[in-house]
């Protein structure tokens, strides 16, 4: 079972002549990134795995038979992330008042999800009851505090938070869940805030437009 992995995808060709009855299976979670090695070893690929319809269209329109595709949607604990009360004790200890609207982002720091163009939105948002928290870890940690600090918001406005143990609690406190991202597969986040009852905005990349309905 190969999940993303260019050491494997280098040696599927060596292990299938060593071992002719090994079935190799490949996740791909979008159409980009390890798609490229997933079409050069098309032919030692058994069944591909995917989340969405967009990577199964993607596949089949390079030429993949449709039985050797799979789509197997992913979801999420809906007791779990049952609708709740927002988490008061962290709102308080962020210093955020009950009347704020609070728009967050929960995600890696990485440029699939654009976290610098959430902190671009927050720039150019108008309203002044507006509050942004960002959730999350990741390399582009020093470019999203750069641009955080060229934005000069004013005190309170934006909260980068970072890695927290439980990232439930802060979706919950969410008024709306922003996912801007560049492309992406389907993302947990944005079942998760659903299932709380969180409203989401989003980019219209991968099965972001079967998730979310608009209006």
């Amino acid at each position: 079972w190969l999940i993303g992995s260019a050491f494997v995808y280098d040696i599927l060709p060596e292990l299938k002549e060593s071992r002719p009855h090994l079935r190799v299976v490949d996740l791909l979670f979008n159409t980009v990134g390890h798609t490229e090695n997933n079409r050069k070893h098309a032919e030692i690929i058994d069944l591909h795995l995917v989340e969405n319809q967009e990577v199964r269209d993607w596949l089949l329109a390079r030429g993949e038979q449709a039985g050797r595709v799979k789509v197997i949607e992913s979801g999420v604990d809906l007791e779990r992330h049952a609708p709740r009360d927002k988490a008061h004790d962290i709102l308080s200890a962020l210093n955020i008042s009950d009347g704020a609207f609070i728009v967050g982002f929960s995600g890696r720091w990485s440029e699939e999800k654009d976290p610098l163009g959430f902190v671009e939105i927050a720039r150019l948002t108008q309203a002044t009851n507006v509050v942004f928290l960002m959730t999350g870890t990741g390399h582009m940690r020093e470019r999203i505090e750069a641009a955080i600090a060229e934005a000069c918001f004013p005190e309170g406005r934006f909260h980068l938070v970072g890695p927290v143990p439980e990232v439930a609690p802060y979706i919950a406190s969410y008024d709306l869940l922003c996912l801007n991202s560049l492309f992406d597969g389907r993302p947990v986040v944005v079942l998760e805030a659903l299932s709380m009852g969180v409203p989401v905005v989003a980019s219209s990349v991968g099965a972001l437009p079967e998730l979310v309905e608009d209006g």
